[in-house]
């Protein structure tokens, strides 16, 4: 997270809006009982007023399984339905484990369907860890920072008494070519 801000500078803009193939939304989480953590609900929020607002035609959800058997897709699906996407506007990628297999996987959807140009939501910090990782997939990326409810506290972790190691290995694994 503390590399981020600095590669928030270096990369641009992380509020771009263009027309693109497919708009992306990064999972974020869910409960055990399946509601989705605020996380999960901004960001799809504002990925599907992207597409309601024509910025791309479809919307791909990436995520993983949650506790006890739920799954981020699910939530992210309901969501997007709620605010008035059809289900033809919405794709999931039940892959999305991390954002290297996410890109992968969104990719691999797009070489289907003759695209290669996403805009990926998420919130601000991760921003520029899933441009480079949607870039190396080797897609066109522009990126939009999640509408918050309210203000996420990304960077608790760097509180912590283990938030120097946490940092640490975010930098080295970043400098090590992997996003």
């Amino acid at each position: 997270m503390g590399f981020s801000l600095p590669l928030m500078f270096a990369l641009g803009s992380t509020r771009d809006r263009w027309p693109v193939d497919a708009v992306v939304v990064s999972g974020a989480g869910v409960r055990a009982d399946g509601t989705p953590r605020l996380a999960l609900l901004d960001r799809t929020r504002t990925g599907a007023a992207l597409v309601r607002d024509g910025s791309a035609p479809i919307l791909i959800g990436s995520g993983g399984p949650g506790p006890a058997g739920t799954h981020e897709c699910d939530a992210m699906a309901q969501i997007a339905a709620d605010v008035g996407l059809a289900p033809e506007q919405i794709v999931l990628d039940r892959g999305g484990l991390d954002t290297g297999a996410s890109a992968r996987a969104v990719a691999a959807l797009l070489d289907l369907r003759g695209g290669r140009r996403v805009l990926v939501v998420s919130h601000a910090y991760h921003l520029p860890r899933a441009r480079l990782a949607f870039e190396r997939g080797g897609l066109d990326v522009h990126c939009s920072a999640a509408r918050e409810t309210r203000t996420l506290r990304a960077l608790a972790a760097l509180r912590r008494p283990r938030g120097g190691r946490v940092l640490g290995v975010r930098v080295g694994y970043a400098l090590a070519g992997f996003a």
